[in-house]
Order: structure tokens, then C-alpha cells, then sequence
């Protein structure tokens, strides 16, 4: 760690090292060798807390590089980190990897922007980053950091009290093999699972009457009975009275549509003869693999600053179906992780985070919400309705969220041909051009741009 300050690009600054009390020997003895001339401070301290606010209080510098020990910063570090601290910003992080004793880089992490239901769960920044030294001073240490560690800890109350966090999407420094991986998932058990009272209308649009039936015995007892379900049952089909018959003995309202297949208007239709505060539109075709999934979207759902909330959906081979949707950067919006039991390169797949978009397949948000956006756009009758709607739902200031710990199985386009209309394409890119001209800022601008791509760039390899 201090070799890999002295050889910093940016060479005005100053080291404070917390430590115990009395601090080791070896620390006290390894300054001098490898700063020597530097301004380095050893504060000890029983108490870390303790330790690093009289370092804060001592700091002379307007800004302060949290680093971890076991850390190697890139040459480059504390200059690019300083160049994304824009007036107003408050802290900024990176990408980061890991480097061997023979100094190879491996195992690259690349991350998000921003994302607060994901630094809930995981401390994807790493372990590294620069903040604003008087906002440091300034928040509330509690003594107890419910199994997280201190960096952990002070993220979290930067990203909840200071939102203006930037990223820099480049790896700038390493974590030195044999010690704890920084990122650790903390688990869902960690998270409190909020009840809410709210009634949830359950939208399903349906032409095949043995696909309704499955998908209701699905559901028991996966679901509520306070919550209602408002099938839309596609009349061309011919098979409208049969749709009805199993609506009925599974105690839910049929509504017939008679027209051609429109994803937005059979919705529409199902929305106005609902009456729950919440909305689920489902496909008949996707299916609970536990109870509760309801209540876990719908106590994300309920928080105002959140407009949409998509499911987890794995293919019935257990590979991942949809765990978000990339718009920015890519020729078209495509589903991260399709295909794919897991990424070592995109280790976030299964945790609830923020994404750019969801699938309409599963798809819950507050009516408010519904009503607010004049729900899907009519023009996208089959695809990018659901993109079109959380685009319009974030370009409001609303919070998309991929809810992970809602899994259903997803047996994709079973009643239709899957297939992608030019003139809906055309649309999208039309009226989002500014946003899928950038890169998508819930993804990573180092991975590939194919569909379902997420390509290792060089010059990482993974170790097995």
C-alpha cells in the first residue's frame, strides 16, 4: 500500500494510519523504509472509530481516500478518483480486481453507478474510495454496524444522506490475494421483509386455457386471498369460454378482449377493471417457485420513490431468464445474465439492485404509478412497452429495482412466436435515442455490447 502511494500519479497528499494501541512494530518500523520524506501519521487507537475521526480532525486536505491495508492502488488512483469529483459530488469509487504475489491482475470486479438496494446488500465499491472530508466529519457514526464492516457502514450513510456519488468505471486499484473478499454478501436475512397491507390487483393476459390452469395451480398458496386476479382472456384464441371457466373456479374476474394481440391494451383493459392500490401484470406463463414472492415486490413497490419493481426469472432449467434489462450502449435492450447460472464478472446478477429496466412478464408498481404514466404506450403493442414504461418511470425520478429474492420460472413466448417488429424497434430508438446512445448506467461500459453479452476485456483472466 505506501509503495503504491509514493508511485501515485497525484503526489500532494497526506497518510494517516489507524491502527491499534499500541501500534504493531512492524507498521511503525515500515513507514520510514517505504515513505520516506512522506507526511505519514500513525494514529492508535483502540477504538477505529475514534482513531479515524482524529484523523479527520488532523486532515488538512478537502478531500480523504478511504484505503484498505491490503489494498495496492493503480498509479493513476488518486488522479482519476479527484477528476470525477465534481462540485456537489461527494464520494466517488471505481472498479477494482485482485493481483497476485507475482503481481498479475486477475478476477476483475466492474460495478454499477449508484445503486443503494445493491450497497445494501453487497459493499460492491470495494474497499476503496475517495470522500469528501468535511461530509465524513460531518455524518453520524453509530457503534454498531450490524455485522458490517466500517467502510460498509459509512457507505451506505453516504449514499442515503449524500446521493451524489460518482463512479469511475475503470479499475483503479487491488486487492492483494489471501485476504477477505471485500464484497461480501451480507444476505437477504439482513434485510427486514416489509409486510404492507396494500391489496394487489393481479393482471394476467391468457389465450390458452391449459396454460391458465397450470399457472393458477402454480400460485396455491404462493399467493394471498386478500389479493385479486383479473384475467384477460384473449377471445381469438376461440377458446374464450374456456379461459372464463377456469377464471371462475379459481375465483378471478375474466375480462374478454377481443382483438388482435396488444400487450398495452389488454393490460389497459385488465388495470380498469381492478381495484387494488397495486398492480402485478404477470404472464400466464411464468410461475412462483416460492411463496411470498408477491410481498417481497410489493414491500419494495409501496416505497414512493419507487416506480417499477421486476422479479428474477429463470428458464425451467434454472439458467437465468431475466435479472434486468440494459438499455444505454447496446444495439437493442437486452436481458444481463440471459443464459447464465451466475457471472464471476458480474457477481450481482441474483441480488436486488437498481437496473435501467424490467420485464413486463413480472412486473409490479403502484397504481399512482400506472396512472401517472398513462401506463404502456399503444404504439408498442407487443415489444418495449415494459422498457418504454420504466424509462418514462426514471426519466420521473423514480427507482426501477430488480427484486431478486422473488424467483419464478419464466417459460419464455410459450404462446406466441417471440419476435421483434421494426417499426416498434424504430420507435424505442427513436424516442429514447439519448439514452441508448450511452452506456446504461446500472451495467458496466467494459463489457461487450451483444445481446446477453457480459465479455471479459482483456487483459483479465479468471482464476480457477
Amino acid at each position: 500500500m505506501l509503495q503504491s502511494l509514493v508511485q501515485q500519479e497525484h503526489t500532494n497528499w497526506e497518510l494517516f494510519i489507524c491502527t491499534s494501541d499500541p501500534p504493531p512494530p512492524s507498521i511503525v518500523e515500515c513507514v520510514p523504509v517505504y515513505a520516506p520524506g512522506r507526511n505519514v501519521e500513525i494514529i492508535p487507537s483502540e477504538n477505529p472509530r475514534e482513531a479515524i475521526k482524529t484523523a479527520l480532525d488532523r486532515c488538512r486536505s478537502e478531500f480523504a481516500a478511504w484505503l484498505d491495508t491490503d489494498a495496492i492502488l493503480g498509479p493513476n488512483a488518486l488522479h482519476d478518483w479527484l477528476c470525477a469529483m465534481e462540485p456537489g459530488t461527494s464520494a466517488v469509487y471505481s472498479d477494482w480486481d485482485h493481483i497476485d504475489s507475482a503481481s498479475q491482475v486477475h478476477s476483475p470486479c466492474f460495478t454499477p453507478e449508484l445503486s443503494p438496494a445493491l450497497l445494501r446488500r453487497r459493499m460492491y465499491w470495494g474497499l476503496c474510495y475517495l470522500v469528501r472530508a468535511q461530509v465524513l466529519r460531518a455524518m453520524d457514526w453509530p457503534s454498531d454496524t450490524s455485522g458490517r464492516t466500517l467502510a460498509h457502514d459509512l457507505a451506505l450513510r453516504l449514499a442515503d444522506s449524500f446521493p451524489d456519488i460518482r463512479r469511475v468505471p475503470r479499475v483503479l486499484w487491488h486487492v492483494q490475494d489471501g485476504v477477505a473478499e471485500p464484497a461480501t454478501d451480507i444476505g437477504a436475512s439482513h434485510i427486514p421483509e416489509v409486510r404492507n397491507a396494500a391489496r394487489v390487483s393481479v393482471i394476467v393476459c391468457s389465450r390458452n386455457p391449459s396454460q391458465l390452469a397450470r399457472f393458477f395451480q402454480s400460485l396455491s398458496p404462493a399467493v394471498d386471498p386478500r389479493h385479486e386476479f383479473i384475467i384477460v382472456a384473449h377471445q381469438q384464441s376461440g377458446r374464450g369460454s374456456d379461459l372464463a371457466e377456469i377464471a371462475a373456479k379459481n375465483g378471478a374476474i375474466a375480462v374478454p378482449y377481443d382483438g388482435p394481440f396488444h400487450f398495452g391494451i389488454m393490460n389497459e383493459l385488465g388495470v380498469a377493471s381492478s381495484t387494488g392500490s397495486v398492480l402485478c401484470l404477470l404472464n400466464d406463463d411464468v410461475y412462483p417457485t416460492m411463496s411470498g414472492w408477491l410481498e417481497r415486490m410489493v414491500a419494495q413497490a409501496v416505497h414512493c420513490d419507487v416506480g417499477v419493481v421486476g422479479a428474477l426469472l429463470l428458464y425451467p432449467n434454472g439458467v437465468i431468464q431475466h435479472a434486468g434489462v440494459a438499455v444505454g450502449g447496446w444495439h437493442h435492450p437486452a436481458h444481463i445474465g440471459r443464459g447464465r447460472v451466475d457471472s464471476p464478472y458480474w457477481p450481482w446478477l441474483r441480488t436486488t439492485r437498481e437496473v435501467t429496466a424490467v420485464t413486463g412478464a413480472c412486473m409490479v408498481l403502484r397504481r399512482s404509478v400506472w396512472d401517472e404514466l398513462g401506463g404502456f404506450d399503444v404504439r408498442f403493442p407487443v415489444n418495449y412497452n415494459d422498457v418504454d414504461l420504466c424509462l418514462r418511470a426514471g426519466e420521473r425520478g423514480y427507482r426501477v429495482l430488480l427484486e431478486a429474492e422473488a424467483i419464478l420460472i419464466h417459460d419464455e413466448s410459450r404462446t406466441r412466436i417471440p419476435t421483434v417488429r421494426f417499426e416498434e424497434a424504430d420507435l424505442l430508438h427513436a424516442r429514447w435515442s439519448h439514452v441508448i446512445g450511452a452506456p446504461d448506467k446500472f451495467f458496466n461500459p467494459q463489457f461487450g455490447t451483444e445481446d446477453d453479452s457480459i465479455q471479459l476485456p482483456p487483459p483479465w483472466t479468471l482464476v480457477r
